[in-house]
């Protein structure tokens, strides 16, 4: 998550458009969250929350970065990303 941070960072600063979408579960720590908007308030990131309509929201992403804080030995979220295009 922070290196998508930093890389907005020099997106924005390039004046290069962009837009980041976070969605999934909620972080475990409520802390964190809290950190990373502070982070991102500057930056043209919105938090989406669970998604229901997965298809889709990969659908309108140019680039998907499976940045998650748990885990994942399948990776099933970057083999849904692929089965998108």
């Amino acid at each position: 998550v922070e290196l998508v941070i930093e890389a907005s960072r020099i997106l924005a600063k390039n004046n290069k458009p962009f837009f980041v979408f976070i969605w999934g579960e909620t972080f475990d720590s409520a802390d964190y969250v809290v950190q990373i908007k502070k982070a991102v308030q500057d930056l043209p990131v919105s938090f989406e929350g669970p998604v229901n309509q997965v298809p889709l929201a990969f659908a309108a992403c140019d680039v998907f970065i499976n940045a998650s804080l748990q885990p994942e030995p399948f990776g099933l979220t970057m083999i849904e990303a692929l089965s998108v295009g």
